[in-house]
């Protein structure tokens, strides 16, 4: 039961990593769009005289802002791609090929509640080690409720022995 809930934390955070490096991604690319969007805006705005220094300063912060936001995301999708290649045992730099290029909403159809609960007991190692631990219980018990009753040893011995003509 152990390595089974090792092995399903694992494929876990696999996944956790896997959805995290196309978040990732996705939000690099909402990132640029907004920049490219925003420095058009600033060659627009640049040649009206009605824009106040102080507006013009909070758009250029604004910018820088939005740069660093743009290398942090650099800086963490490295970082999930070398997680993630480090747990599905890859060197650090070997290119991880994603099944999907984007964050696709999935259609997801919800069993029952009673079959989910089926489902769940069926499939925790927790429960299957849970379950295994009182099946030990109760032989301790047994064992120990054995101890009270007197045991009996019969031991025999039989001897034969035959010499004809001696």
């Amino acid at each position: 039961a152990t390595l089974a809930q090792k092995t399903q934390d694992i494929e876990i955070q696999i996944k956790e990593l896997y959805y995290s490096l196309l978040l990732v991604d996705e939000l690099g690319r909402l990132v640029e769009e907004l920049s490219d969007k925003m420095d058009e805006k600033i060659e627009e705005l640049e040649n009206e005289t009605d824009l106040s220094l102080s507006n013009q300063y909070k758009l250029r912060f604004a910018r820088l802002e939005l740069e660093q936001k743009e290398q942090g995301l650099v800086y963490k999708r490295e970082l999930t791609r070398t997680a993630l290649a480090w747990y599905v045992g890859l060197p650090e730099d070997h290119p991880l090929p994603l099944a999907e290029d984007k964050l696709l909403p999935r259609e997801l159809e919800l069993p029952a509640f009673e079959d989910l609960a089926a489902q769940a007991i069926c499939h925790r190692p927790e429960w299957r080690q849970l379950q295994a631990g009182l099946v030990a219980k109760k032989a301790l018990a047994d064992a120990a409720t054995g101890a009270y009753f007197p045991q009996f040893f019969v031991t025999g011995g039989v001897r034969h022995a035959y010499a004809p003509h001696r």
